[in-house]
């Protein structure tokens, strides 16, 4: 699997839709290759996570223009966790909204490290709330031991019916 970049932008309003509805029970986007940038996109509907992570390296969110209105990346009404990192490392997912997902906002584990959510700069910030569990979970099993070393520095995290970080 090889690199890629998906830059969603349409036009200065509008940016792609990866809507699930009609999908049944499978995740949005899944993600295994390392050094990927994903932009400008709404992942919404889907049965499981709305995005997968199990590469290395890859940038979610990036740098935002005029076509994504409150962030790079809308991750939101997926019956699943908004975004699944699973045994990935050095991912940075920054600049979205993840909302209203069914599971964790935001969940971590099978050995995710050195992951940041929330970007390393204030431009890569996350607005992550009003999902069913956990705002951001990291790792809560004896299988997720590994998952260490990462980081949530530039995130507003509300509303969710877990805790904000758990």
């Amino acid at each position: 699997t090889d690199a890629v970049g998906i830059n969603g932008a349409v036009n200065v309003v509008h940016m792609l839709k990866i809507d699930g509805a009609a999908a049944g029970g499978a995740d949005g986007l899944t993600i295994s290759a390392d050094g990927c940038s994903i932009s400008n996109m709404v992942v919404q509907g889907f049965g499981g996570a709305g995005l997968r992570l199990t590469g290395n390296g890859n940038t979610i969110g990036g740098s935002c223009m005029t076509a994504c209105p409150g962030g790079g990346v809308s991750i939101s009404g997926n019956a699943g966790h908004g975004i699944l990192i699973e045994g990935g490392a050095s991912n940075i997912v920054g600049n979205c909204h993840v909302e209203q997902n069914g599971g964790d906002g935001v969940r971590l584990g099978g050995g995710a490290t050195g992951n940041s959510i929330g970007g390393l700069f204030g431009w890569l910030g996350c607005v992550i709330g009003d999902s069913a569990g956990a705002g951001v979970r990291i790792g809560d099993s004896a299988g997720d031991a590994a998952t260490s070393g990462n980081r949530i520095p530039i995130t507003t995290i509300y509303a969710n019916g877990g805790l904000g970080i758990d």
